[in-house]
């Protein structure tokens, strides 16, 4: 910032004064006038009036333009405090010292210049503005030596007087520094009182605070002891007044105090009960159930929580107890009724247990001939045939529902199988319809399908068990329905892509249901209060397995219904998948059939005539050798002096011990040992699953014809001539796609140490299977080929049975490693061997 030089007329009494002539000042006028006559100037003034007084005496007695008493602001600028133009004063401002005169004054105390300073400081606009000549400064400083300002003086024109003037300005810039320091000190006082002022106020307003904290201290808490007064009394109301037993008990165990509740609880006076011998109690975060003595040593039971406090400056345990003598009593009865319907429901789960054989075997034959009738029949007496697929698809249907009721246990247990495919809902429905026309007909009951457009022709979903819902909600439907109709309808929503929503409406105009019973109706073994069970029966199963399975098939079911005008029941599955109609049908037309099977010898082992009879029929008009065995010693006897391709054993043969009996002595036959056995079973597939590692194929009962001819014609295929040959050798190629090999190499030697051992000398069947899958899996993990060529081997050679060749390949596992050791040495070397 420059300085502006504009002028106020300094009006004061200097003005009014003589002033000297300093030009005309000769060497024999006295040095101490001139002095005299300035001090005289501003010995009267205070300290502001001290800078103005000064600077104007210096530009009136010594004849020159311009003087300034500055105060240094930081390192770079300075603060006029006063300055003087030719008699009159000029405004205060902040002058820049750098390439000034003033910046040599602040560095080395002094700068004098008598002419031509304009051409030294070129840059300095102050000077060149001005037409500035001449030029005298000196460095204020205070005690400690420490620069504080500046006084100037600067004239249009050279100086006179070398001597004389250099003087002049060294004694007043010494009286200049005192007041300048004097002028700091008041200031750095001011700002120091001000502070204090500040700290007074702040601290004054701080006790303030705390008086009027403390005042409210006070009264908080006498409202906390009026509170605590008003909340004993309260408490000792609670106390005297609970339900609950309270006690106090010290460290001895004697009782200290006792509500009126326990005195009731222990049927004592108070007197009585603080001699009584309590014990020390335990404490603990959990209520203690405790056997009580009471008057005339009658017992009871509490409940009792305990914790540790202090009681008029004691230490003592605070108990309370809670009467449950009764609740005792009633859990006592409650186990003993639980005991009793455990006992009701394992009597109920040993008899289904015990008639579900004798339930499902004559199913089973039924089902079995009628799927042969059907066989036999479809081309040559379509009528007839028609009257088959009813009794076929009848009794299939009847076969879930008897198995679904044999295993409710299972269905409670949320064990339901499921089992997705692509079919035909509309194929579907038509058959169950067909089912139920004949009962319709004689009910003079309508049975109306309405199936929507936007339902696909074939979806991916469980087929029996949709039957199994269908099937109960329609015969439901039908058993409470007197006239009327039942109207079942198809229709798709929310679809999008290959997937919607299946929403199926089974409406009748029977009987209904109450609202009351609606919320118990889908509950096992529960019927409509309303309804005449002798006139319709049932067992209150339906709805309950209904409900269950559509859970499980992730759908939902709701009820409609209002009594005497009938029911609707709505199913609805989300995301069912629809499948191309193409790939279903190809499914189809590509079954095959016996005949297209390379002929077999094939032994039954069974004692169920009827299993048989229906094995042979599938087998009549093929050119297959079909042999039977009844009993163990007959199916022994037959294999040691027979040859045979497979065996069919139904897994309950006799009993499970004898059916495996049988299996052992078939592989310790060198003509038998890797012969296949199919075992056919009705158990369920849970059970079947714990012996399926002994077998190398399962026949669910009822056998299908299907299911059949799939079982045969896969070992058929299977006893092609495994792969055999084991290459241990690596390529570059086969080293380069392995990951991690070191790593690999690690989990080869644990197997080795672990595992491998253990099942080589125990030739556990199911052991070898699983050793096998994880060699596989360990192979895709580190893409490595000669541990999936060997996986590959071993599996094949479990897939028929050759214990040998399973022996021998067992013993080559060690291999694996050696191989993939050695040839990472090789690459080692050859890498470290490289320039």
């Amino acid at each position: 910032m420059l300085m502006d030089f504009s002028t106020d007329s300094l009006v004061s009494h200097e003005k009014k004064k003589k002033a000297i002539d300093f030009e005309k000042i000769t060497n024999e006028q006295s040095f101490s006038d001139i002095l005299h006559h300035i001090f005289w100037g501003i010995s009267s003034a205070n300290q502001q009036e001290f800078f103005e007084s000064l600077v104007f005496h210096l530009t009136q007695v010594l004849k020159i333009d311009y003087a300034f008493i500055s105060q240094l602001e930081g390192d770079d600028a300075v603060n006029t405090l006063a300055g003087c133009f030719r008699g009159n004063k000029c405004d205060n401002c902040v002058y820049q010292l750098s390439n000034t005169p003033c910046e040599i004054v602040i560095k080395e105390g002094k700068y004098t210049c008598f002419d031509n300073i304009k051409k030294v400081f070129t840059n300095d606009i102050l000077i060149q503005k001005n037409n500035i000549e001449s030029y005298i400064g000196r460095a204020l400083y205070d005690q400690t030596g420490k620069i504080i300002g500046i006084l100037c003086v600067m004239s249009c024109s050279p100086l006179h007087n070398a001597k004389l003037l250099p003087k002049i300005i060294d004694i007043f810039a010494i009286s200049a520094a005192r007041e300048l320091e004097k002028k700091q000190a008041d200031q750095d006082l001011d700002k120091l009182n001000k502070t204090l002022e500040e700290l007074v106020q702040k601290r004054t307003n701080q006790l303030e605070i705390i008086n009027q904290n403390l005042r409210r201290e006070i009264k908080r808490r006498k409202n906390t002891e009026f509170q605590l007064i008003k909340q004993e009394n309260k408490f000792k109301d609670l106390v005297y007044n609970i339900d609950n037993g309270i006690i106090l008990v010290d460290t001895e165990g004697k009782i200290k105090f006792a509500n009126p509740a326990a005195l009731a609880i222990f049927e004592q006076p108070l007197q009585s009960l603080l001699e009584y011998d309590f014990g020390i109690p335990i404490v603990s975060n959990k209520p203690v159930e405790l056997e009580i003595i009471k008057a005339k040593n009658k017992t009871g039971f509490v409940e009792m929580n305990v914790t540790f406090t202090e009681w008029e400056k004691e230490s003592v345990y605070l108990v309370s107890i809670r009467e449950i003598t009764e609740r005792k009593k009633a859990e006592e009865a409650l186990i003993k009724a639980k005991e009793e319907a455990d006992l009701a429901n394992q009597a109920k789960t040993e008899f289904l247990a015990n008639v579900s054989h004798e339930l499902r075997t004559p199913m089973n034959a039924i089902l079995g001939f009628a799927e042969l009738l059907k066989l036999k029949l479809k081309a040559q007496e379509p009528p007839i045939y028609e009257y088959i697929e009813t009794i076929y698809n009848s009794s299939n249907s009847l076969l879930s529902l008897i198995n679904d009721l044999l295993d409710i246990n299972q269905v409670e247990a949320g064990k339901i199988e499921l089992n997705y495919h692509g079919f035909s809902v509309r194929t579907l429905l038509t058959e169950i319809i067909n089912i139920f026309s004949n009962q319709a007909s004689k009910q003079q009951l309508q049975l109306l399908v309405d199936i929507q457009d936007n339902v696909p022709e074939f979806i991916n979903f469980d087929s029996l068990r949709l039957r199994q819902i269908l099937v109960n909600l329609i015969g439901n439907s039908l058993k409470f329905t007197s006239k009327g109709y039942i109207k079942v309808s198809l229709s798709m929503q929310n679809l999008y892509g290959n997937y919607g929503t299946l929403k199926i409406e089974v409406q009748d105009t029977g009987i209904g249901i109450k609202d009351e019973d609606k919320q118990q109706i889908f509950e096992a073994f529960i019927q409509s209060q309303g309804q005449d069970n002798y006139r319709y029966g049932g067992n209150g199963l339906g709805l309950f397995i209904t409900q269950k399975i559509t859970e499980f098939l992730g759908g939902t079911i709701t009820l409609d219904s209002e009594w005497g005008e009938g029911s609707t029941f709505t199913l609805m599955f989300a995301d069912v998948e629809i499948v191309n109609s193409t790939n279903v049908l190809q499914q189809e037309s590509c079954e095959i059939t016996l005949n297209d099977i390379e002929t077999m010898t094939i032994l039954v082992v069974d004692n169920i005539p009827e299993h048989c009879d229906l094995i042979e029929g599938y087998f009549v008009g093929t050119e297959h050798n079909l042999m039977f065995a009844n009993q163990k010693e007959i199916a022994i006897n037959f294999i040691k002096s027979h040859c045979v391709d497979i065996i069919l054993m139904n897994l309950e043969f006799d009993t499970i011990n004898n059916s495996l009996e049988v299996l052992k002595i078939l592989r310790r036959q060198n003509k038998t040992q890797y012969t296949p056995v199919i075992s056919m079973t009705d158990l369920p597939l849970d059970m079947a699953e714990n012996h399926q590692t002994l077998f190398q194929g399962v026949l669910k009962q009822p056998i299908h014809y299907s299911q059949l001819v799939q079982v045969l014609s896969k070992i058929s295929l299977e006893k092609e001539e495994p792969k055999s040959n084991i290459d241990f050798s690596l390529t570059a190629s086969d080293y380069q796609v392995i990951t991690n090999v070191f790593d690999l190499l690690g989990k080869l030697q644990e197997i080795e140490e672990d595992s491998w051992n253990r099942i080589r000398q125990r030739m556990i069947l199911s052991e070898l299977q699983t050793f096998a899958h994880d060699l596989e899996h360990l192979g895709q993990t580190y893409n490595c080929p000669i541990l999936m060529n060997y996986s590959e081997i071993l599996a094949n050679y479990l897939s028929i049975l050759d214990i040998e060749q399973l022996s021998n390949t067992l013993e080559k596992f060690p291999q694996i490693r050696v191989s993939l050791l050695d040839y990472s040495n090789c690459v080692n070397r050859d890498w470290n061997s490289q320039p």
